[in-house]
């Protein structure tokens, strides 16, 4: 895949990762035994997890994002008493069929619920 001389098109390296996610990909925890082992190298390089200091950040989005959902509005201080850890990957379809509690609007839809995929559009309560 590096070899500039030989470029794989796109639609293969998609597949490719399709294929790769399907077999499982180990840097997402799903069991919970799974879940207890990098919980307890939190921290460490090439944890799943990674340390977020304490400290005031700036979330949410401004009224000039034309993207920016009116939940995500407005831009605010948010301030952190304590370190937390926080996942470096989004929760993925494997993970939240394992875990999630509501269904994906998405949950059908082949091109969108590969195991190693994001989850999208989890139902609201």
């Amino acid at each position: 895949m590096t070899d500039k001389a030989q470029p794989i098109p796109v639609a293969e390296r998609v597949r490719a990762g399709f294929f790769l996610g399907d077999l499982g990909d180990p840097r997402f925890p799903v069991t919970i035994e799974q879940w207890r082992a990098e919980l307890a190298r939190a921290g460490e390089p090439g944890s799943y997890f990674c340390r977020v200091e304490s400290g005031t950040y700036w979330i949410g989005s401004s009224d000039n994002e034309t993207n920016a959902m009116e939940d995500e509005k407005p831009i605010h201080q948010f301030t952190l008493t304590m370190p937390i850890y926080i996942a470096r990957y989004p929760i993925t379809n494997a993970q939240w069929d394992e875990w999630g509690q509501r269904r994906s609007y998405t949950a059908n839809n082949s091109d969108l619920n590969r195991p190693s995929q994001p989850v999208v559009a989890i139902e609201r309560t």
